[in-house]
């Protein structure tokens, strides 16, 4: 097969190259147009490739994460990243996607030009540091949201002199065994390390300023004979990831949907983590008051138990500067450490890509999305004509799984895309009345959902003064069921074409 060459000129560029950029590239190679596909790390995988952090998963089970056109079901519910890592290599070399991906590209900026009406990609090579360009008349940006660690705004890390890392950015040289370790972060990343460290660390201080929802993972293993019958007879691995699809819904539904269900779900939850913890020093603090599902839920095998441990301490006051050598907190009680653990998340800049975004007549991305940003179930927003997003705003599912979401996504991109090859046409723009009416609907439906309550969460908006303005710049108002139908059919009637 020939390779594809960055010489030439494409009919679609793919930025970014993890579960959504795979996905993109899978259904463009199904309706043959000429692309290729663009990653900045030496290897492709996405979170899946830059996240190492021991206990690093999947928190929704794998039968639904993965690919329906490839469904992976294995002995985990929920899988690690190093084997979901290796079945994204699996689908490129099962499909033939691997000949048009190019690694160590990092995208500069994309231009429109509106005479060609094609775009001016600037790429540069990392490794040899020399900058090209690539013109496309589709651009697809699949560069996804968790993928900027977020720091802390604390004082005192230049001073710092011991290691300190993100578990995004995983340091394995770093020997944690028989060391005193602070971890700062109690989200899902916070919970799988705290699962694997807390026992091989001397002591563990878990720097948590405020309590999250947490729920014990139904099931964590299949047996080999399921596995087996699965993987020999596909409609079974079919009807499995139905019924996985379904109970999810359901169970959303009942969190998320405005009953009396979330109620007695919420009482269930919080009756099981007090049982869970009933040692501990915080009991009384340990359940969030505000209610289930305003931030993410947190699903875990065995981490209540973990904070029973004689040498893990729940720290709840809040940290007032880091110091030579360890964390001094609010009360002035300094923690001597010899490592810090950052598991705090990622940067989501109002969903806005790494890279300059330049549209018609001078039309900035990172102008237009600074306060608010808008893109028609996340995929196409005003002023970016041929410009799609995956996993873009409003995309993103508190319960339930985003592949199915990015599948949903790359179907309606690739139907566009073939529409208009097939229709011999040069541009395609969302019109303005389409998107303002489809955001409105999206922030209200937000206000009558749990996200509208005032807790910390990543899908929040980080401005404070725009929090009256937009509820969650990341989040979709209702179910993966209704997401898949809104997006199963393109509508040209819902654009501007030429």
């Amino acid at each position: 097969r020939r390779m594809v060459t960055e010489e030439e000129e494409f009919e679609v560029v793919v930025i970014g190259c993890g579960f959504s950029g795979i996905c993109a590239a899978y259904e463009l190679k199904k309706i043959g147009v000429n692309f290729i596909v663009l990653e900045r790390g030496e290897s492709y995988g996405g979170t899946w490739f830059f996240n190492k952090y021991p206990g690093c998963a999947c928190d929704v089970p794998i039968c639904l994460y993965s690919f329906s056109f490839k469904p992976l079901i294995s002995t985990e519910v929920y899988e690690s990243a190093p084997v979901i890592l290796k079945y994204l290599h699996d689908c490129c070399e099962e499909f033939g996607l691997n000949q048009h991906i190019r690694c160590n590209r990092t995208v500069k900026s994309t231009t429109y030009d509106s005479k060609s009406c094609s775009w001016n990609v600037i790429v540069e090579d990392t490794k040899n540091k020399k900058t090209f360009t690539i013109r496309s008349k589709f651009v697809i940006s699949a560069t996804g949201l968790l993928n900027v660690p977020r720091y802390p705004d604390i004082p005192g890390r230049d001073k710092l002199t011991i290691p300190i890392m993100h578990t995004a950015e995983w340091d394995s040289s770093i020997d944690l065994t028989g060391k005193r370790v602070g971890l700062i972060g109690n989200g899902s990343s916070g919970v799988q390390t705290t699962e694997v460290i807390s026992s091989k660390v001397k002591n563990l201080f878990l720097f948590n300023r405020s309590p999250k929802w947490l729920s014990k993972k139904p099931q964590t293993m299949h047996s080999n004979l399921f596995v087996s019958f699965c993987s020999k007879f596909y409609f079974l691995s079919l009807l499995y990831r139905i019924w996985t699809f379904i109970w999810i819904e359901f169970f959303g539904f009942m969190v998320l949907g405005g009953t009396f269900l979330a109620k007695k779900v919420q009482e269930t939850i919080a009756r099981s983590m007090r049982e869970g913890n009933p040692n501990s020093p915080n009991k009384k603090t340990f359940v969030p008051k505000f209610s289930l599902g305003c931030n993410r839920i947190i699903f875990y095998e065995h981490y209540t138990s973990d904070l029973e441990r004689e040498n893990v301490t729940v720290v709840t006051d809040g940290i007032k500067t880091f110091t030579e050598n360890g964390i001094q907190t609010i009360d002035d009680k300094v923690y001597t450490l010899d490592a810090i653990i950052l598991a705090t998340g990622f940067k989501i800049n109002n969903c806005l890509p790494q890279y300059e975004v330049i549209g018609r007549n001078g039309i900035k991305l990172q102008d237009e999305w600074k306060v608010s940003p808008k893109a028609y179930y996340g995929m196409t927003t005003t002023d970016l004509p041929n410009f799609f997003f995956v996993y873009g705003p409003n995309t993103n599912t508190v319960i339930g799984s985003i592949t199915f979401f990015t599948e949903c996504a790359c179907k309606y991109i690739a139907q566009c895309v073939k529409y208009m090859k097939e229709e011999n046409m040069k541009e395609i723009e969302l019109k303005k009345e389409v998107l303002l009416k489809y955001n409105l609907e999206v922030q209200k439906r937000l206000l009558a959902r749990p996200e509208s309550e005032g807790c910390s969460a990543w899908y929040k908006p980080q401005n404070s003064s725009v929090q009256t303005k937009i509820i969650s710049p990341t989040n979709y108002p209702a179910s993966m069921t209704e997401y898949w139908w809104n997006t199963r059919k393109f509508n040209p009637s819902h654009y501007i074409t030429k």
